[in-house]
């Protein structure tokens, strides 16, 4: 773990004035609203949130400014949240390798988190999602992680000992493990072959096609409420709204939906870390996809601060409990909504545990109305099963 007083061996500040002319915003402006590492001793512990730009590809100069165009976009938008405790870290510095580089990346993130900071990455490359995930390590506890990308990026041939292995696989592969649940959102069936869905639900891991979510997206605020982790390749964004990709893809994600996706990552109560990645600047003739970007990480700043932990098993008039009957035999599976937030939870029950019976496992009023038909919503079946083994 580095010493804070350290970070400026491992981070480039951020040059403000190379970015935006700060005289010219606003008092309301996020480029006057937040602060700036300044390679100095800053105290860390003021604030809640990190901006951390990252480029692990040398090889790809066109990459290198895609953290300060997102910048450049983010700074110009008015903030209507007061007293926001948001710091910009700058850039990690590149090493004489792609693997000093990431090892380095690595390493801020395990420093922040082990302080509480939650890490708002701007990366190249969807790779680095590996090191995000190696970061929470020695937090010593087990992880969810969440992945939104119009493909898996499985290995064909799932060999986990082989050397050349995509970041996912990587992942799965780690030791000593620490991840719980590994939830992949938005993939596209035509980009996907059957075989990574399969190899992804018989490890009891959870996917979710993009018209699914698409159809309801209030579907993804349950999936990140217990997530540890995000990561979102650009990619999941249509053509249209982010052309800043290196897939020209006529489906995914639209901006606004991106910007929904902000604000319940800010809302989530776990999640300590978000990535956006995969970012080509050379394509981005107007900007566009900078824009996407800063408009999610300003709804998600938003949420951040309308956090609003709650224990909806206790007992008062903000919660509501429901006790539905799925068979003839009086088997029940129990709900919980909470009138203040409009959230819904389920019991699921723990085996062979005296000591805590059930865990809460967050879900939407869909899976309630399913079970009111009689019918066990997958959701309940997956948490089940992975809390069984």
């Amino acid at each position: 773990m580095i010493n804070t007083e350290n970070l400026i061996d491992y981070l480039s500040p951020v040059k403000i004035e190379n970015i935006i002319d700060i005289k010219k915003l606003n008092i309301n402006q996020l480029g006057n609203q937040i602060s700036f590492f300044n390679g100095q001793n800053n105290d860390l512990s003021q604030f809640d949130i990190g901006i951390i730009g990252m480029q692990s590809n040398h090889s790809s100069p066109s990459k290198l400014n895609a953290a300060d165009k997102v910048r450049q976009e983010l700074y110009q938008l008015f903030s209507w949240t007061d007293n926001i405790k948001v710091i910009d870290l700058g850039n990690v510095n590149q090493g004489n390798s792609i693997n000093d580089s990431v090892i380095a990346f690595e390493t801020v993130l395990k420093d922040l988190l082990a302080q509480n900071l939650f890490c708002l990455i701007i990366g190249d490359d969807q790779d680095l999602s590996y090191y995000q995930y190696k970061a929470y390590e020695e937090l010593n506890q087990k992880i969810n992680v969440v992945v939104m990308d119009e493909k898996i990026d499985i290995d064909d041939h799932f060999d986990l000992t082989s050397k050349n292995q995509s970041y996912i696989n990587k992942i799965f592969a780690h030791k000593p493990s620490h991840l719980f649940n590994y939830i992949q959102v938005a993939y596209q069936n035509f980009l996907v072959n059957p075989y990574q869905v399969e190899l992804l639900r018989k490890k009891s891991f959870e996917c979710y096609r993009l018209g699914y979510v698409l159809e309801n997206m209030k579907r993804v605020e349950p999936i990140l409420r217990n997530a540890d982790m995000l990561s979102m390749d650009i990619s999941s964004i249509k053509y249209s709204d982010a052309p800043g990709q290196k897939n020209h893809s006529p489906n995914g994600f639209s901006a606004h939906d991106v910007c929904r996706i902000g604000r319940y990552a800010g809302l989530s109560d776990t999640l300590s870390s978000l990535g956006f990645y995969e970012y080509f600047t050379e394509n981005d003739t107007k900007g566009l996809t900078a824009q996407v970007i800063a408009q999610g990480i300003w709804h998600f700043i938003g949420g951040y601060y309308e956090r609003n932990p709650e224990d909806p098993t206790i007992y008062n008039s903000d919660n509501l409990r429901y006790n539905v009957n799925i068979t003839d035999k009086g088997e029940e599976i129990v709900f919980h909504k909470s009138k203040r937030t409009g959230r819904w939870w389920m019991q699921v029950p723990l085996v062979h545990n005296d000591e805590q019976p059930f865990v809460l496992v967050p879900c939407s009023e869909e899976e309630y109305n399913t079970a009111c038909k009689r019918e066990i919503p997958d959701r309940w079946l997956k948490a089940l099963m992975k809390y069984s083994q």
